[in-house]
């Protein structure tokens, strides 16, 4: 049973570890953990961050915070191909939040799910875009208005760029890896499916990895989901957008802003002759634009962090569960097969598979 207060390390304190810190630091000083604790093999970046946010202890190697500390819980934000070697060690001994992907690789992703069986372990994946408020305003929609109706999901196109790595060196694999997991994700969260085959074309552009890839991904139920993730942008843009198609309504969602629109149908669908009057009627006859407040509180790293210190806490299953970031990493690793072999691919699930993430969920 962990403590009342709990210590909390985070593991990788660079581009976006620092962000963990500065919220549990923030959760700290709200009483929701007690000790806060910083480990990176850089010791310059280490000391900085630690010094910044007040961090209690310090640690330079993953192996001595291990031996010395009885952790309760551990946020992993170490490059993508050191996600499995450092969430293995630290699932012997904590709760862990590994940021996304999962794993460098399904295999590696199965190993840590089943370590963190074996040990009892609360298993998160950092999908932050599951607390962005507008997404839960979204999926709150489609649960209330548009799965209980004879309304359903019928197309979805995501988007997500971004600069890619400084130099074309990356330690964190692909775009695919990096961004395209989230979008597909978001889609496994609110649709409540998984897609079935996969088309993809990927874009290396010169690189060890690619840096542009598309994907066309099919539902059992006919739904088609295109996703685009691509890196190929100046390093001052970013884009974030999301669009649901359903038979009544088209949901559009910005990520960054936190925004979103329901357009429902049209006032009038015939033409009136003249251009005005032709552009007057072809509008929707139900708008509903909602651009919600940020706060500090409402940051979607400062919610997903709360939620997985209090499942911690109260030995419960995050909402990012490692069987989520799993279903997010086999469904890119298949989009990648697919732009390798110039295919349609079907994505299949093994026994084990099955066993570990729960056949329900992939059947």
């Amino acid at each position: 049973m962990a403590r009342e207060g709990l210590k909390v390390a985070v593991v990788g304190t660079g581009r976006w570890g620092k962000n963990h810190v500065r919220v549990l630091s923030s959760l700290r000083n709200k009483g929701v953990c007690s000790e806060l604790i910083v480990c990176d093999v850089n010791k310059k970046i280490a000391n900085e961050i630690a010094e910044m946010y007040s961090a209690d202890k310090i640690y330079y190697d993953v192996s001595e915070l291990v031996a010395h500390e009885d952790l309760d819980c551990a946020i992993v934000a170490v490059p993508t191909i050191y996600h499995h070697k450092v969430s293995l060690a630290l699932l012997k001994r904590a709760d862990v939040l590994v940021e996304k992907p999962l794993a460098a690789s399904c295999e590696e992703g199965l190993e840590l799910i089943k370590t963190a069986r074996k040990e009892g372990r609360v298993f998160a994946v950092g999908h932050v875009e599951r607390f962005n408020s507008a997404v839960l305003a979204v999926r709150d929609y489609l649960r209330e208005k548009v799965f209980p109706s004879n309304d359903d999901i019928v197309f979805i196109f995501t988007q997500r760029i971004g600069p890619g790595p400084p130099g074309k060196h990356t330690l964190n694999l692909g775009v695919a890896h990096d961004l395209l997991t989230h979008d597909v994700d978001v889609v496994v969260f609110l649709s409540g499916k998984i897609p079935r085959y996969v088309t993809a074309r990927a874009i290396t552009d010169n690189s060890v990895y690619e840096n542009d890839i598309s994907a066309l991904y099919e539902f059992d139920n006919s739904t088609i989901y295109i996703a685009r993730a691509s890196w190929r942008a100046s390093s001052t843009f970013k884009k974030r957008v999301l669009m649901i198609q359903t038979k009544e309504s088209v949901i559009e969602l910005d990520y960054i802003l936190q925004k979103y629109v329901i357009e429902k149908g049209l006032s009038q669908h015939i033409s009136l002759g003249t251009f005005q009057e032709v552009i007057q009627a072809y509008r929707s006859k139900d708008t509903v634009t909602r651009e919600l407040m940020l706060t500090a509180e409402n940051e979607p790293l400062f919610v997903e962090d709360q939620h997985f210190l209090e499942c911690a806490k109260h030995r419960r299953e995050p909402l990012n569960s490692a069987r989520w970031g799993y279903i997010a990493l086999k469904c890119v690793e298949c989009a990648l097969q697919s732009s390798r072999a110039g295919e349609r691919l079907e994505i299949l699930w093994g026994d084990e598979e099955r066993a570990l993430i729960n056949s329900s969920i992939i059947e």
